[in-house]
């Protein structure tokens, strides 16, 4: 009716729909202008050194646009998304910006604006935290409400989990609902954590691989920033997603010859004698069994292997797109299968680690294809929308949801348009 939604209004699914429309349109934008703003000395610049006089480092983030609002939550949101842009800084260069080395004039760097007291206590003055002239540091209200906050911002993780536990912690003492500070943080804590490691824009064969080799395409786990997402620390569980079809050709394509195909495997790329290849135990194997007329998806996880039932993902035989996804929460392994075209992507499958020990680190690769399997081994067709998410431990109670509420979301996105129709 042309009226402004209220607060609450805005739901998950037009979040989903914003972010696939816009996203991509920005994201050269968004380099542009941060190559611009370290040109001109606005960003990688040294405590005490003087701003400069251009209009955009005037601007950086010494203005409180709106009642209510400060730089702080702004900064921490500019240090995670310098994290994720701008991936060419050296070591030094990174562990002065993700630290909060390199601040502006008037901007208060990360360590500082996150530390927190209760307003009118000595804490304040002993952690020099002030509300005025300009804000510094964390105050709460009061000790319920510190309480109630930090449960609120993933009460069972630390601020070195993720920055944006920081940043919901200020929003949160500023008076954003409980619900909405917990919907943000999930958000931004989320695109920390999540990489679309086939782009959505660039060269065709970048956005849709094609799987006639094994490894089709390797991705590694050591590259700048990556740390978050691949180290048994801040990672032990996971979700990897992706769209793939079968090469049908009667005479070359994917079940041209029976036998066990691998799509996709996650691990050290070492065999156990150290050559190339493939350990004997894998962390993480996708692969569909095809030995048989009656087709499965065969997934392994720390080298418990389990089959999904033929008829839960039928999919795979036929000459469209199937969305797959393999999720780990604690020792619960779940694997999601939808058709394209269809209204959602269902779990189909869950088993239990039972004692088998996952592990992750930064030398792991993803490799597509697997590495170094025969030609009868790995699935040829074509694979999109690739992506890997690699999360702490989770709440206990499930009060947020983690994969419920991320692999939905990953499936409406939609199949690749740049593959082979």
């Amino acid at each position: 009716d042309g009226g402004e939604k209220k607060e609450g209004e805005w739901t998950h699914a037009d979040e989903v729909k914003a972010l696939h429309d816009i996203d991509p349109l920005t994201a050269k934008m968004r380099r542009k202008l941060f190559a611009k703003m370290a040109a001109e000395g606005v960003v990688e610049r040294k405590v005490g050194e003087a701003a400069p006089k251009t209009e955009l480092g005037q601007a950086e983030l010494d203005i409180m646009p709106f009642v209510g609002e400060r730089p702080s939550p702004m900064r921490v949101e500019q240090q995670m998304l310098f994290r994720k842009e701008w991936k060419v800084l050296d070591e030094k260069q990174r562990h002065m910006m993700l630290a909060g080395g390199v601040v502006s004039n008037t901007a208060t760097g990360f360590k500082h604006m996150c530390m927190s007291c209760v307003e009118g206590t000595e804490e304040c003055a002993e952690k020099k935290i002030v509300k005025t002239p300009k804000a510094d540091g964390i105050t709460w209200p009061t000790e319920a409400r510190k309480t109630a906050c930090e449960e609120a911002c993933f009460g069972w993780l630390k601020l070195p989990d993720s920055p944006s536990i920081c940043s919901c912690w200020i929003d949160c003492s500023l008076g954003v609902k409980l619900e909405l500070a917990t919907s943000n943080l999930l958000t931004n804590y989320m695109k920390q954590r999540r990489v679309l490691l086939t782009p959505d824009d660039g060269e065709a064969s970048e956005k849709c691989l094609n799987l006639d080799s094994s490894p089709a395409k390797v991705f590694r786990g050591d590259k700048p920033g990556a740390r978050m997402r691949w180290t048994q620390e801040f990672a032990p569980n996971f979700a990897i997603t992706f769209w793939w079809k079968p090469d049908m050709d009667a005479t070359s394509g994917t079940y041209f010859k029976p036998d066990r195909k691998v799509i996709l495997y996650k691990g050290l790329n070492q065999t156990d004698s150290g050559e190339y290849g493939m350990p004997s135990t894998k962390m993480v194997y996708i692969e569909i069994d095809a030995s048989t007329p009656t087709k499965q998806v065969v997934v392994t996880v720390a080298g418990v292997e389990a089959r999904v039932p033929a008829d839960k993902c039928q999919s795979i035989g036929e000459d469209v797109f199937t969305f797959f996804a393999v999720t780990k929460r604690d020792t619960q392994v779940t694997v999601w299968c939808g058709k394209s075209g269809a209204a959602e992507a269902a779990k189909v499958h869950s088993f239990q680690l039972d004692g088998a020990e996952y592990k992750t680190t930064i030398d792991d690769v993803i490799a597509v294809g697997g590495i170094k399997a025969p030609e009868d081994q790995y699935a040829k067709g074509w694979m999109g929308k690739l992506n890997y998410i690699g999360v702490n431990y989770w709440d206990k109670t499930d009060k947020v949801k983690l994969w419920d509420v991320q692999i939905p979301a990953r499936f409406t996105v939609g199949e690749p348009d740049a593959c082979p129709s």
